[in-house]
């Protein structure tokens, strides 16, 4: 072999041997720079019409046992029920017309390994039930139009209806944001952040909701933490006692089973025929005094999933076609059967009867009643729910009457039912009647003060790593978000402060003119620490102070040998490293 060839041959293999460092090393840097790992959900559907939309394709129908990942979005149908179970145990379960998206499902490379998961949540009721987090850093929280809920380890129920939201928890706090603030909401509580945004005064859970089908469906039928009327809700695909028969696996037959007469050895099973659906449905209250507004709530179930028409005939000759939560008013005392039919496509029907009691009014001791509160402020557009108590003529109470109680607001504004709603700054006097007496409240609404420049919110989009070693580039992504008031054109000047250093490089000042978010480029920390990284400008919210670790870059583990083999093997020609690490 000539001295030519034998020097090409040995400048071909240094040649594929710094090409194979440089992948190693490229594998090694950029996996190493990962802050969070994807994780998964699991979709179950309760029966009805459960949607799935993965990475933007269209709706199909879910599956169950389906897995569920960050982009994916959940809708029920009119009948459609349905429960999301996420890697750490806690569970999203969807009611009726709900419409539920994933934003996060990660768990950070941390250390502590943090479980984040978020959702957005944009119309309908979820109940949440939150496995405990045992660190700071891991979070499970849902987003509205109007508010969040974020917690740590807590059951609690989101309502989100004609643009508000409703935050009822059961366990536990939950921390609810809007735009006017933040509240922590305790368990037996609950808050309303209106469509504005302003974030109401907390109050106990209304027996209203607690007697919700919604609520009872979870409480009742699948966490039985609390003691309810017998179930009137089936599991999905069971039968009436009278249509149950023994349970055979997959392709076994009905052989030693058979009398006498069968010939056959044992075949298949007859074809299933259609089964009737299953009637049921609370009513709240059940028992009262004239003129008594009940309300009812459809529990009804198909085995086959099917969607079911209903019949509903009050007892005093009232009937009504269709609903799932009708009310009705009894103003003549005596006892009432309530019938619920329901019937599926195929003709098949069940019928479900309760009985309503309604008493004599007491009137003769009647004195008067009293509204509460007195005194409340709201926003424009805000609202305020009001309480309405009878007393007797020694001063007795007798009793809560708000349901029975009208009210009314004047000079501006609209009540529906207990809750009164006024935009026009200034005094409004709110009027209760019960039973020919009234009282009165004054509802002041606040003139909001003009802006003192365009408001804007700012919140990381690309999360800071949340470790990166010395010296070492990374980038940073902040989003922008236009609040009541703000330019949606900008400018805005962006700054990046480091709470505990300073940047040693990098692009720390942005300016926003409208396009989407902005990026903080080529950013390096040289000193080892832990930092803290809030995005600010002027007339915005901050970014929540994000943690940052840097480490060591001297200590890394062998992408840092790799790359400074790589400097040194262009200028040696040839290179070895003695066995103590020094360069030979």
């Amino acid at each position: 072999m000539s001295e030519k060839t034998r020097r090409g041959i040995e400048l071909s293999i240094t040649a594929v041997f710094v090409l194979a460092l440089v992948l190693v090393g490229a594998v090694l840097i950029f996996s190493g720079g990962t802050a969070s790992a994807e994780q998964i959900a699991t979709l179950r559907p309760f029966g009805g019409q459960v949607e799935v939309q993965h990475d933007g394709e269209a709706f199909r129908l879910g599956a169950p046992g389906e897995a569920l990942r960050e982009g994916d979005t959940v809708r029920t149908g009119t009948d459609g029920r349905a429960s999301i179970e996420y890697f750490d145990g806690s569970v999203t379960r969807l009611d009726y017309d709900t419409t539920y998206s994933l934003i996060a499902l990660e768990t950070l490379r941390n250390g502590a390994d943090s479980k984040v998961i978020e959702g957005e949540q944009s119309d309908g009721n979820s109940y949440n039930r939150v496995a405990e987090l045992t660190d700071a850093a891991s979070r499970f929280e849902v987003q509205t139009p109007t508010a969040s809920a974020s917690v740590q380890g807590t059951v609690y129920a989101v309502i989100v209806e004609a643009g508000s939201t409703t935050v009822a928890v059961m366990e536990g706090t939950v921390s609810t944001t809007g735009d006017s603030g933040t509240v922590d909401v305790p368990a037996g509580k609950m808050v309303v952040v209106a469509t504005d945004g302003s974030v109401r005064q907390i109050r106990d859970i209304s027996q209203e909701l607690l007697d919700s089908d919604w609520i009872t469906f979870n409480q009742c039928e699948l966490d039985g933490v609390q003691e309810c009327a017998e179930s009137e809700v089936p599991e999905q695909g069971s039968k009436k006692p009278e249509e149950q028969t023994e349970s055979l696996p997959p392709g076994s037959t009905n052989a030693g089973t058979g009398n006498a007469d069968d010939t056959t050895g044992g075949g298949s099973p007859p074809p299933s025929q259609d089964q009737s659906p299953v009637a049921g449905f609370i009513a709240s209250p059940q028992v009262g005094r004239a003129p008594l507004h009940v309300r009812f709530s459809d529990s009804s179930s198909d085995p086959e999933g099917d969607v079911l028409s209903r019949r509903w005939s009050f007892g005093d000759g009232s009937i009504r076609s269709g609903g799932r939560s009708p009310s009705h008013t009894y103003t003549t005392p005596g006892d009432y059967i309530v019938t619920l039919t329901v019937t599926d496509p195929d003709g098949e029907t069940d019928s479900k009867r309760r009985v309503i009691e309604v008493r004599s009014a007491v009137t003769a001791d009647f004195d008067h009643i009293v509204i509460s509160p007195a005194q409340a402020t709201i926003q424009p557009g805000g609202s305020q729910t009001y309480h309405a108590e009878a007393f007797d003529t020694d001063g007795n109470s007798m009793g809560n009457v708000t349901a029975s109680t009208s009210f009314s607001i004047a000079p501006d504004g609209s009540c529906n039912g207990d809750t009164c709603t006024a935009t026009q700054p200034g005094a409004h006097t709110v009027t209760g009647t019960y039973s020919g007496d009234s009282d009165t409240a004054t509802l002041t609404v606040e003139a909001p003060p003009p802006p003192a420049c365009p408001r804007y919110a700012l919140a990381f989009h690309m999360r800071p790593p949340a470790s990166q070693e010395a010296g070492h580039q990374f980038n940073v992504q902040v989003k922008v978000d236009v609040l009541e008031g703000g330019s949606s054109d900008g400018p805005l000047d962006i700054s990046l402060q480091l709470q505990g250093g300073s940047f040693s490089g990098g692009e720390t000042s942005v300016t926003w003119t409208g396009q989407g978010t902005v990026t903080f480029n080529h950013l390096t920390i040289d000193e080892v620490g832990t930092y803290g990284l809030t995005a600010v400008a002027d007339c915005a919210t901050p970014t929540e102070t994000a943690s940052l670790t840097i480490t060591d870059a001297s200590h890394g583990s062998g992408a840092e040998g790799a790359l400074g083999l790589l400097v040194l093997l262009p200028g040696l020609g040839r290179f070895r490293r003695r066995r103590d690490g020094s360069a030979a």
